[in-house]
């Protein structure tokens, strides 16, 4: 598959989260952690007297939880609902929904990123395709894909090519070095 040249002179956007974390953004990340699995340990001894209270609420709200911790968290969700020989079955169905319904990002960053990488002025993105799809066809842990259809002018290639374009979510190696 043909790529672009990057026309780009800095280094792109989607590369600029390379710190290490500091002492205090560990730290907030702890409190914000706690905040988001509060509403879960609070209601365990419920969930554990009640299967119906579990199987119908719990679940999904450990789901939503894990979501909304960040990519390591949502990354430990779709495992865990691949092993059926570990966990009840309507928690793995709960979970699976993380594998292509995580939180996604905005068209925003998405545009900002594309034109980043590729090196395209602000507003460029249609100088490269025909038509890219603002809704993603799906989010996961990572990332973001979205439909798009290349114009044939830039590279080697038939007007009209359909291609998948991923996009990774901000902050994610950040918040992955945090993580672990």
């Amino acid at each position: 598959v043909p790529s672009l040249p990057s026309l780009h002179k800095g280094k792109p956007l989607h590369l600029i989260d390379d710190t290490p974390p500091s002492l205090f953004s560990l730290c907030l990340r702890s409190v914000k952690l706690g905040f988001h699995f509060t509403p879960i340990l609070s209601t365990a001894l419920i969930a554990y007297i009640s299967p119906r209270f579990r199987e119908e609420i719990w679940y999904k709200l450990v789901a939503r939880c894990l979501a909304s911790s960040g990519p390591a968290f949502i990354k430990w969700g779709q495992w865990a609902s691949t092993r059926e020989d570990m966990f009840p079955e309507k928690l793995c169905v709960a979970l699976g929904q993380l594998h292509n319904e995580a939180p996604s990002h905005s068209w925003q960053f998405t545009r900002r990123m594309v034109e980043s990488s590729l090196g395209l002025p602000e507003g460029g993105l249609l100088g490269v395709f025909e038509s890219f799809d603002t809704a993603p066809l799906a989010s996961g842990s990572i990332a973001q894909v979205h439909k798009a259809v290349l114009r044939a002018d830039h590279i080697d290639v038939e007007d009209g090519t359909v291609v998948a374009v991923k996009v990774r979510h901000p902050n994610v190696a950040r918040l992955i070095d945090m993580d672990f």
